[in-house]
């Protein structure tokens, strides 16, 4: 039974006991134990008998053997996986508060003075001609040269509100930068897999200004290939945050000199990834002249101290300065349902396995599944491929599953990152740690 108190804690209950199981005391002589052990070990003998008086408590009243009770296994209840104790812990959920936003708006991107090259690069590449609500709130800021710091949802646009005003403000200049002048923007990202996309909406971005270079460096990569790259020269360079440093530290021709535009984008994921301290000293190498943004999805005094070390006087957008606060308020997307079902542990790969075959069943699915670990990752992934695969096959009902974590080479988790872009189905299994880049 689940039930809410006033306090807007979900709790859990059931009236269901676990059952003990049964207890039976055996009486024997020494004798007949004796002659079983001669039957069984007859060449260890003397030695077990040896062992089982030394192991004997010295205040033990008894020495037979119906002074030690013994449990017997003919009596335990019986448990399968649908019958039995089906209990369930306790389960207690603080209650979150969430924050609806508005997502997109009537303003197009014409109206923000951008050129017209990069105006009909939206609209043809990546077909978007409406600014969503971040985007309209960030892009004038930039646009005009303040710091801000940006807290808005996962899937609010944040990657165009930051990337469209850098290019527009790197085509100004005159004369035309070059290739080989350097590094004029820097964003950081906590994720391999979110460099690669935020590289990718670059990459479009910079087809109406072919001057402009962007590149990408990634733990994973040969450090050999990258150093290749930087000496060619990258204007607009993504990067997580332990590949960048040791390439400051280690390759001559990567200067942060020029650097005219910082960007952190997933502040919040940098801080619980341990990025802090790796960060700081990037920051410290960087062109002090330089306009700086911080976007994160939460925003609390951890991460506005995180802005403090790059931020200069920044303009605050998706929140007022007053309304940073010490717990977490999470911004949800209207359109975002959310449930929750609580289930035996004994029962969970069941009801997961249900869920997937029943919606596969229904409609093309194309689903994320968060794990704890690596371990847990591939355990599923081998049980659903080969499992619930073919079952689906026999139904005429396609579903492929991906993998994706940490331990993984590059190589494959860029393909399988790719992969599941582009196709309209597909479930992918992956840790914690990879959510940063959804």
């Amino acid at each position: 039974m689940t039930k809410m108190d006033e306090d807007g804690l979900i709790l859990n209950l059931t009236s269901e006991k676990p059952s003990e199981p049964a207890e039976n005391n055996v009486s024997a002589s020494k004798e007949p134990r004796k002659k079983d052990i001669q039957s069984v070990l007859p060449t260890v003998e003397k030695k077990f008998l040896k062992t089982k008086k030394k192991e004997e408590l010295p205040n033990s009243p008894g020495k037979n053997a119906k002074d030690f009770p013994i449990k017997s296994k003919s009596h335990a209840p019986h448990v399968s996986i649908f019958t039995g104790s089906g209990m369930t812990m306790p389960l207690i959920v603080k209650k979150q508060k969430a924050v609806s936003e508005q997502l997109f708006t009537e303003k197009s991107f014409e109206d923000f003075n951008l050129h017209p090259h990069l105006v009909s690069c939206l609209k043809s590449r990546l077909e978007v001609t409406k600014a969503t609500k971040v985007q309209e709130e960030t892009i004038p800021i930039i646009l005009k040269g303040r710091d801000v710091l940006v807290k808005s949802c996962t899937g609010s646009g944040k990657t165009l509100a930051y990337a469209i005003p850098i290019v527009q403000k790197l085509q100004e200049i005159e004369p035309k930068i070059k290739r080989a002048d350097g590094v004029y923007a820097l964003i950081i990202v906590p994720t391999r897999e979110l460099a690669l996309q935020c590289f990718d909406i670059f990459s479009l971005l910079s087809k109406a200004h072919t001057w402009i270079v962007p590149g990408y460096l990634i733990g994973g990569e040969k450090k050999k290939s990258e150093k290749a790259r930087l000496r060619k020269g990258i204007n607009i360079l993504i990067s997580t945050p332990g590949r960048l440093l040791d390439h400051l530290d280690t390759t001559a021709c990567l200067s942060l000199e020029k650097l005219a535009f910082l960007v952190i984008d997933e502040a919040d994921r940098l801080l619980e990834e341990g990025f802090e301290d790796a960060v700081a000293k990037i920051v410290s190498k960087c062109n002090k002249n330089r306009q700086s943004a911080l976007l994160s999805a939460t925003l609390t005094k951890e991460v506005e101290n995180f802005a403090g070390m790059s931020l200069s006087q920044p303009v605050y957008v998706g929140t007022l300065k007053e309304d940073v606060v010490e717990s977490q308020e999470y911004a949800v997307p209207n359109n975002l349902k959310q449930f929750i079902t609580v289930v035996p542990i004994k029962l969970r790969l069941v009801t997961l396995s249900g869920f997937i075959v029943d919606n596969c069943m229904k409609f093309g699915f194309k689903g994320l599944i968060f794990m704890s670990s690596q371990n847990c990752v591939d355990f599923h992934y081998s049980l659903f491929s080969g499992v619930l695969s073919p079952i689906l096959l026999k139904k005429e009902h396609k579903c492929k599953f991906y993998r994706l974590h940490g331990n993984m080479k590059q190589e494959d988790r860029t393909q399988i990152f790719n992969e599941l872009k582009s196709n309209k189905e597909g479930i992918l299994l992956c840790t914690v740690s990879m959510s940063s880049i959804f």
